[in-house]
């Protein structure tokens, strides 16, 4: 890790033939420059070589090339494949410049809008057709990037809490969609480079409560070494005119065009928000990021809440029919 700045690095006489050197292996493709935090969700998503992966919003293509490295972990033949999409024409174009040093042949670039990403028709063993199903999505969402305020200083005076406020829905509409094309047992990492509650645990848990066959997994096995610190469960949302709420029945009329009831923590702790994690740039020297990963619940796999209660049904039937059985005796 060189712990400068960028332009630092430009300017440096010193560092210069180090500059260089970077500038020429990069273009061969043996190593990648990217900031440390940004390395998380590919890993917090497990691929393997029969993976087939989505990765729904990727340019520039950092985190794409993590994703082809794991798939070809096990050799440079995965029976595994990785679709690398974005909305922005241009940067389809950066995001090609940057994974075709890897001339890996499973994959593809897709241009869409990742809110309406069409199925992928696919051949199954009946030899009948049916929508693609991935077993691992990546959902690093447009976010505000409050969280890069260290190296980005333009953000101090951009900085704009109606940002938040309207990237909301659009990041909601882009996991409710890889949601969609999930496969059963699946894992989809949503992360983005923005602390705000409102751009990372509204937008996760407003999901979870339209999809009840999902849930969040517990991250504190993941990466052990790292710093990080649970996700939230209480949060307060702030409209642009200053005026804060901390339930939407409280909303004024005159804001409910902008603040919405996705955006409170009604039910966050029921749906275990604190299975995020969130890295603050003081506790590692990074940049701020949240993360997280979300299942697609096996057939058969049951929350420990729903068991519970089952279970407790159960005993009070049998000792409801003990009663009609002793009654009966008498």
């Amino acid at each position: 890790k060189i712990n400068m700045s960028r332009q630092m690095l430009l300017t440096s006489e010193t560092l210069f033939e180090l500059h260089q050197f970077m500038i020429s292996e990069v273009e061969r493709g043996s190593i990648a420059r990217q900031e440390a935090v940004s390395m998380i969700p590919p890993l917090c998503l497990d691929v393997k070589s029969h993976h087939t992966v989505l990765d729904m919003c990727a340019a520039p293509g950092s985190k794409t090339i993590q994703l082809l490295e794991a798939l070809h972990a096990d050799g440079p033949s995965p029976t595994g494949l990785v679709i690398a999409n974005d909305g922005d024409n241009k940067r389809c174009y950066m995001l090609s410049t940057q994974t075709k040093r890897l001339n890996s042949l499973a994959f593809m670039i897709t241009n869409e809008d990742a809110t309406r990403f069409p199925n992928l028709k696919v051949y199954n063993s009946e030899g009948q057709l049916e929508n693609l199903k991935y077993d691992r999505i990546l959902c690093d969402v447009p976010c505000s990037g409050d969280g890069t305020m260290r190296k980005n200083y333009a953000i101090w005076k951009k900085w704009d809490q109606a940002k938040a406020v309207g990237i909301h829905k659009l990041q909601r509409r882009i996991l409710l969609r890889a949601m969609d094309m999930l496969a059963e047992g699946g894992r989809i990492v949503y992360s983005t480079c923005s602390l705000n509650p409102l751009e990372n645990e509204a937008t996760v848990l407003s999901c979870l409560k339209n999809r009840s066959e999902f849930r969040l997994l517990p991250t504190d096995d993941l990466l052990p070494e790292l710093k990080r610190v649970p996700g939230l469960t209480k949060w307060r949302v702030l409209h642009s005119s200053g005026t804060w709420y901390d339930r939407f029945e409280d909303v004024e009329e005159k804001h409910l065009k902008a603040i919405n009831s996705t955006m409170f923590p009604d039910g966050a702790e029921e749906h275990n928000m604190q299975y995020c994690m969130r890295v603050y740039p003081h506790l590692q020297n990074t940049g701020g990021f949240f993360i997280c990963v979300i299942e697609r619940k096996p057939t058969g796999v049951k929350e420990e809440k729903q068991e519970k209660e089952e279970e407790d049904g159960g005993q009070m039937k049998k000792e409801e029919d003990g009663e009609e059985v002793k009654n009966e005796g008498e």
